[in-house]
Parts: structure tokens; C-alpha cells; sequence
């Protein structure tokens, strides 16, 4: 692979890579965006209205003059309102028939452990107000599971909500498609 500024990260087996400006190849895309900036904001923009430039060129991009600068300022608080009504996950629910949310766990496994993980609904008092909260395991944060570089682990995966849930990982490196995202990288 030719070096121009990038290097290539490994991963695991099946995994394309990716790339990552270092400091050298990012100060070069810089500087050559700097030098450019000025001259090419000065080329012909076909007759369209804009403002006069300052003393180095720069200039307002190019608009019909009748464009206005910042649409939408007009509104009224009460047109900004959505026409919608918030998701609450405890809609027609009594919070106390809920368990009351633990404080999140850390999990340490070992390569080739088994971890279960249950989504539920939990109920949290913050400021003398209680609420009602997606949790794992009984816990608000969910667990943080800590493994070693390159460790394997099985999670098991059980959901008591009332909706298609998926989880969104962190720190893990896979494959998009088995990273949560429902209806966007997989089916729910």
C-alpha cells in the first residue's frame, strides 16, 4: 500500500479495514484546502447575487437575491410545536408495579463466557419524581461488560418490552449489520 498519510488498522478475519488520517496526512488536506480556499472562492459564479467579498476573497456563496438569509425566523412558538405526542414508555402503566431500577453493574468475563441480558422496563425516582425507564437486567445504565482484547463471548438475549428491541453496542468491533440499529442495519 502506497503511504499517503493513511494507515491501515487490522481487524478481525473477514473484516475489510479501515483507514485513518494521521497527524501528517491531515495537516497536508489542510493546508492544501487553506491555499485553495481564497482563489477558488473568487471564481465566476454565473451572474447570481452575492455579497462583496473582504480583502483575502472571501465572499457569500451564491444565491437569487430574493433568497432570505435566515427563513423561518417568522414562526411562532406555537407552530413550532410537533403534531405528534411524546413515546412514553409508561403510557397506562402504574410505575409501582415496576421493580425500582439498580445501579449498573460491571460484568468481567472470561473468552467464552455466556452473558444474559433482559430488557425490561424499570421504574427510577430522580428528584422526587419517579419515572419509568428501559433497563437490562434490572438495572439503569445496563450492565458494562468488560472483556479482554480479542475475547469471544455468547449474549443471550431476551426481550420483555413491549416493543422490537435490538441492542447498539460499544467498544466492539462486528459487522454492521449485527450492530442495533432497528429498522436501519437490521430487523428488529
Amino acid at each position: 500500500m502506497q503511504d499517503i498519510g493513511y494507515r491501515r488498522i487490522p481487524g478481525p478475519p473477514g473484516w475489510s479495514g479501515r483507514n485513518t488520517a494521521t497527524a501528517t496526512g491531515l495537516a497536508l488536506a489542510l493546508g492544501a484546502l487553506v491555499m485553495a480556499g481564497p482563489a477558488a472562492a473568487q471564481s465566476d459564479h454565473g451572474g447570481e447575487a452575492h455579497e462583496p467579498g473582504d480583502s483575502i476573497g472571501w465572499r457569500m456563496p451564491p444565491m437569487p437575491a430574493s433568497m432570505p438569509m435566515l427563513p423561518g425566523m417568522n414562526i411562532t412558538p406555537a407552530e413550532l410545536a410537533p403534531p405528534v405526542t411524546p413515546f412514553l414508555p409508561a403510557a397506562g402503566t402504574d410505575p409501582a408495579t415496576l421493580p425500582e431500577a439498580i445501579p449498573g453493574s460491571v460484568e468481567r468475563l472470561a473468552d467464552g463466557d455466556t452473558i444474559e441480558l433482559t430488557a425490561m422496563r424499570v421504574r427510577r425516582t430522580i428528584r422526587g419524581k419517579t419515572l419509568v425507564m428501559y433497563g437490562f437486567n434490572g438495572q439503569y445504565p445496563g450492565p458494562l461488560i468488560e472483556v479482554d482484547e480479542d475475547a469471544t463471548i455468547i449474549v443471550e438475549f431476551r426481550n420483555e418490552i413491549d416493543l422490537p428491541t435490538t441492542i447498539h453496542w460499544h467498544g466492539v468491533r462486528l459487522d454492521n449489520r449485527f450492530d442495533g440499529v432497528p429498522g436501519v442495519t437490521q430487523d428488529p
